[in-house]
């Protein structure tokens, strides 16, 4: 009987999507969304506050938590711009954030 009460919290302990960090994690993809339709006046057009939820997630939550917030950050912050760099640049971009987050 133990055994089998170790194995179930043990599982619930792997569970990468616990509805608690999905629900973090939405509510973070959320404030990257609005902060990608703050815009600061650059050249390229791309300048926003996206990035700040995602490295806050990174340093509060994890290394998986932060990227994912940060790539989807910077996504719809140049899915709101038009993509003026090009889809495959803004894409790597996107990586970079991921890996630096």
């Amino acid at each position: 009987m133990r055994e089998g009460k170790e194995k179930e919290k043990g599982s619930k302990k792997n569970e990468f999507w616990s509805p608690k960090r999905a629900a973090r994690m939405a509510i973070l993809i959320a404030l990257s969304g609005v902060g990608a339709l703050v815009k600061i006046p650059s050249p390229t057009g791309t300048v926003a506050l996206d990035s700040a939820p995602g490295y806050f997630a990174a340093i509060a939550f994890g290394a998986i938590e932060g990227p994912i917030v940060a790539v989807i950050g910077h996504i719809f912050t140049a899915l709101t711009t038009g993509f003026p760099l090009g889809f495959p640049v803004h894409l790597y971009i996107a990586v970079q954030m991921g890996v630096y987050a």
